[in-house]
Parts: structure tokens; sequence; C-alpha cells
């Protein structure tokens, strides 16, 4: 009966393995300029990656220019097309080590008007599309991206607090 037991989850551990999605695909980047573009909002749900344990500061100041502010300290980057006008982002943090005191993640969207897209991480970005500078721990950020072009790349940020590292899981929702 044991030897059963061990050999069904086994099975099933493998089998989840084989075809579940891959975390990280296309990778994460640490600038605007090497954010892998994702044009299929599929694949963007249910995107999985990891906070570095490395202080690049890639972003501008402040993070978010709704509410409290935040500060870039490790953030990923990731490019992405817009299929709607209204898309629902669900950012959720976990196994978070703490840095500095602060715990968890910060977030943005931020769209260029630029055709080739976001070239300097540090520029302000023409528009802050949504953005949450709080740092709720290991709870998740929702953000709602309003007023979308349809077609256009827009950038989703994702920052540490106060450098915290994280495993990060994504869902998107469209309206």
């Amino acid at each position: 009966m044991n030897r059963i037991l061990i050999f069904m989850t086994s099975l099933t551990l493998f089998t989840g393995f084989l075809f579940g999605q891959p975390c990280d695909e296309p990778p994460a980047a640490e600038d605007c300029m090497s954010a892998p573009l994702i044009c299929d909002l599929n694949v963007l749900n249910g995107y999985c990656t990891s906070l570095k344990n490395i202080q690049t500061g890639n972003g501008p100041t402040p993070l978010c220019t709704m509410g409290n502010g935040g500060v870039p300290n490790n953030p990923l980057w990731i490019a992405f097309y817009a299929g709607c006008p209204t898309l629902h982002f669900t950012i959720l943090p976990s196994n978070c080590t703490p840095n500095g005191g602060s715990d968890g993640i910060q977030a943005a969207i931020y769209g260029y008007d630029d055709p080739n897209g976001c070239s300097n991480s540090f520029a302000t970005p023409d528009e802050y599309i949504a953005c949450s500078g709080n740092c709720p721990g290991n709870n998740p950020i929702n953000m709602v991206a309003n007023d979308l072009h349809v077609g256009r790349i827009y950038y989703l940020v994702i920052d540490g607090c106060a450098g915290a590292y994280c495993d990060i899981s994504i869902s998107v929702e469209e309206d």
C-alpha cells in the first residue's frame, strides 16, 4: 500500500513538473531596455519570477506618483501589449526575505510616448498607469490599469521594498 501511495505521489509531482507553466519564461529584466515583450496576456497571467538580492535602483524616483511614492531598489521589468482598455493585476509575493526592516513588494505600470518604448529606466514615465508604493508584507498587490490603448506597449515594474527579495506570481484579468 505504501509503495502505491509513494508511486502515485511521485507521478503527480512529476506530471505537474512536466506540464505546469514554467516560471520566468521569458526572464524578467533588471532594466526597461532589456524587458521581455510579452505579446500574449495568457503568458503574463500565471507568470512567476523572483526578485534578486541585487540593488540596482533601475527605475524612476519616485516609483509611484500616486500615494506614497516608493523608491526603486531591485526592480524587475516586463513589457506587454495591452489587449483591452482595462486590465486587473494581482501580484502575489511569497518567500520574502526582508531587507532594511521592510518586507514585501511595490509595483507600477508605466506608459511611454516614444514608439520604441522605454529607453532609460531612470527616466520619468510619460504615464503612471497604476501604482502601489505600499509595502504590504507578503500580501498581494491589486492594481487596475484603466484607459490603456489596445496594441500599445506598457511596462510592469515589480520591486522589493527596501530591497526585499521575494518569489512573485502574477495574475491578469481582462475587463
